[in-house]
Formats: C-alpha cells, sequence, structure tokens
C-alpha cells in the first residue's frame, strides 16, 4: 500500500547549472509524478502525493533534480512524524528546532 507525502517547495528564482527555476521545478514534480499513484497540486509550492517509494528513495529522486545550494525542499508524510530538509538551509538548527523529528538529507 501506498504512503502519502506532501512535498513543500521553495526554489530560488535563478538558473544554476541544474537549470532554470522552471527547469528544476517541472523535473522535480514530473519525477515525482512518475512513482505516485496519486496526485494533488492545485497549489504552485505545496503537493501531496502517493507512492510506493521509500522516503529515502524519494529524497534521491528530489535531491537528483534541484540544485541544493539554492532550492529547499520539503518532504514529510501524512500519518507519521516524518520530515526531511533537502537542500539549503541558510538558518541551520531553526526548523530542528521547531520540528524536533525533522532530518537534514
Amino acid at each position: 500500500m501506498a504512503d502519502t507525502y506532501w512535498i513543500s517547495t521553495f526554489t530560488a528564482d535563478k538558473t544554476t547549472p541544474k537549470g532554470t527555476y522552471d527547469d528544476r521545478r517541472s523535473n522535480t514534480l514530473a519525477a515525482l509524478r512518475a512513482v505516485s499513484d496519486g496526485w494533488w497540486a492545485e497549489t504552485t509550492s505545496f503537493v501531496v502525493f502517493g507512492s510506493e517509494k521509500s522516503t529515502d528513495e524519494l529524497v534521491k529522486i528530489i535531491k537528483g533534480r534541484i540544485d541544493t545550494a539554492c532550492d529547499i525542499v520539503l518532504l514529510g508524510k501524512t500519518e507519521t512524524k516524518v520530515l526531511r530538509h533537502i537542500g539549503l538551509d541558510e538558518y541551520p538548527g531553526v526548523l530542528a528546532t521547531l520540528v524536533p523529528f525533522m532530518k537534514k538529507s
């Protein structure tokens, strides 16, 4: 049975070696949609989806498509206390203080 995940993206609006803002965002969402069995994306930076992939597998997919030097993606599960912070961390420790079970990936 698929787990239900959510992501929130904060992508820098600049061109990097991994492409433009639109390229990185589109590639990330397309890759996640390809491993999804349900998808809700009515907002611009928040998506809920179901996937048979593990959290670690999804982190790997996301990391391969964003520029971790300037982009941030939060990946969480809806049913359990799982939150991964992928990418830029301008204020180390703040999110971990607010969400103690969060892991930096």
